[in-house]
């Protein structure tokens, strides 16, 4: 059920951006957590462990033990109510939170970019140096405890059967036959490895979201997408908007937020894997499309969604095509921006094909070939309409 988090969390311009947003809480969790936020005993200590909080941030010092409390995450929010953290600090330390406090992970270090040995530990990844140079200007501009990362543990390593989150190309989910890496897809389209390993040292990064922002602010310069920290799993309204908008939702984790179990349908290693697929893989694609694009692929999925006669006897395959449409799940456009190329709506057929053919493994439904291929053939029909369309709407220049 999602229930609006209005109730829970004083009004605050900060807090508007991130807290108070659609999150998945059942009626007791949040009488439970409304209740410990009202008591007068926890608003006494609830000052205390935030004091605690600041004082880590401003020493840099994040490799604390403080940071695996529970008392953590309420103190990070109390931070974003006062106005003391930016929506992306306290997205950070929540994340640092629940990868912190995994059972599973004994060693980790804390690595700050102001110190220039640290540096080198990202460097290398960098197969650009035009983007490595701008990466460096936009670290700059970030607060200083967002100018750091961790290094833990890659539970990964080893595992080369496992079909997880972090290993699966979207498009791949969806039909291809291959299994390829997510981090193979942005190593042969974006040339590059950043923040997420380190073959050599067989560790993850665990960056912060400033630095994931800074390396999409980075790699599209004057055409970035802007991450917006949501706690919880967004409802495909916020993510419809996050395409017209140069925006997109990033989960957080925090008191009283169901995790989910998989995300599309592929289990993960670290919570934070799932912002490598909020972040580094949707917004990665949603910058390489040109908004024209973006729009048409919307329209065309509110068209799928509320078209009855479309797989009319079969409405969960037509919602689950509305949704990669809004979803903007379309690889096909990094490989179209690394070389240069002109999106068009035709360009969308091979991810749109792929997305059928394992249509009945997301559905459950069967689908036959003769429908596959006429519901290709109309998703392609509406977006090169929608497409057509935007440009009509265009102000038109003048002789």
């Amino acid at each position: 059920m999602y229930m609006n988090l209005q109730p829970l969390i004083p009004s605050s311009p900060q807090y508007h951006s991130m807290a108070v947003s659609l999150a998945v809480l059942s009626p007791s969790t949040l009488q439970r957590i409304e209740g410990l936020i009202h008591s007068s005993l926890f608003q006494r200590s609830f000052s205390e462990k935030y004091e605690t909080l600041e004082k880590l941030i401003d020493s840099r010092d994040l490799n604390d033990e403080y940071l695996k409390t529970e008392a953590c995450p309420y103190a990070v929010l109390e931070g974003l109510r006062q106005g003391k953290f930016t929506d992306i600090q306290a997205a950070t330390l929540l994340h640092y939170h629940a990868v912190l406090k995994d059972p599973r992970v004994d060693k980790v270090s804390y690595h700050d970019l102001t110190q220039p040995e640290n540096w080198k530990l990202l460097e290398t990844s960098f197969a650009n140096q035009d983007r490595l140079a701008r990466f460096r200007v936009e670290v700059e501009k970030l607060p200083e405890s967002e100018k750091g990362f961790f290094l833990v543990p890659n539970f990964e390593r080893g595992k080369p059967e496992s079909v997880t989150l972090l290993k699966a190309v979207m498009a791949s989910q969806f039909g291809r036959k291959e299994v390829l890496p997510l981090v193979y897809f942005l190593e042969k389209y974006g040339k590059e490895k950043v923040l997420w390993s380190l073959s050599k040292e067989q560790k993850r990064i665990i960056p912060s979201l400033g630095l994931v922002q800074a390396y999409l602010d980075a790699s599209f310069p004057g055409g970035s997408i802007k991450l917006r920290p949501r706690l919880g799993v967004s409802p495909w309204q916020f993510i419809r908007q996050n395409g017209l908008n140069n925006e997109r939702d990033v989960f957080v984790p925090g008191p009283g937020i169901e995790n989910p179990q998989k995300i599309d349908g592929f289990p993960y290693e670290y919570l934070f894997d799932i912002v490598v697929h909020d972040a580094l893989f949707h917004a990665f694609i949603q910058a390489c499309m040109p908004f024209a694009c973006r729009y048409a692929c919307i329209q065309a999925g509110d068209d799928l969604r509320g078209d009855l006669s479309f797989f009319s006897d079969k409405r969960i395959v037509a919602r689950t095509l509305a949704w990669i449409l809004t979803d903007l799940d379309f690889p096909v456009a990094v490989k179209a921006n690394r070389v240069g190329m002109e999106i068009q709506p035709e360009d969308f057929r091979g991810d749109i094909k792929d997305s059928l053919a394992g249509i009945r493994d997301i559905t459950k439904e069967i689908v036959t070939d003769s429908e596959k291929q006429v519901a290709e053939n109309r998703i392609i029909e509406r977006i090169a309409f929608h497409y057509q369309e935007f440009f009509k709407q265009l102000p038109q220049k003048s002789a």
